[in-house]
């Protein structure tokens, strides 16, 4: 099975690719995780059609991914789990590589989530590449 590419660089490769049933986003400026059913992201996205946007990496040229901004309130089923008792939110930075970011291994939404700390919206991944091979 090959990947598509959805411009010269970036692969196919997001929520509408995923075979998961749950998925959880981790909002560093709002010591929240994000978890909802990965069919209700799926449908927000038909329903209000987002545009797309890029993400970049530091140190990288271009963009690293394309995605959607979904409004959490666009999201059926969402739940917020507000984990403001962990002490790694206090060392946690964009920069730590992949391998010391423990438990927010799963998608990192650094300033997603709720106002006013983060946008208001989710950041629903649709094509990336992996230039610096981040897992």
């Amino acid at each position: 099975m090959g990947e598509r590419a959805v411009n010269e660089e970036l692969f196919e490769y997001g929520i509408q690719t995923e075979a998961s049933d749950i998925r959880a986003h981790v909002s560093v400026v709002n010591s929240t995780i994000y978890v909802f059913p990965t069919s209700s992201g799926i449908a927000a996205i038909k329903r209000e059609h987002p545009t797309l946007r890029p993400a970049f990496q530091d140190g990288v040229n271009g963009a690293t991914a394309i995605g959607w901004l979904v409004k959490t309130d666009w999201i059926e089923d969402l739940r917020r789990v507000k984990f403001f008792s962990w002490e790694g939110w206090k060392e946690f930075n964009k920069e730590l590589p992949t391998d010391q970011k423990g438990a927010l291994a799963v998608k990192c939404d650094y300033r997603g989530g709720d106002l006013p700390l983060g946008t208001g919206n989710l950041f629903l991944q649709k094509a990336e590449r992996n230039p610096l091979k981040k897992h």
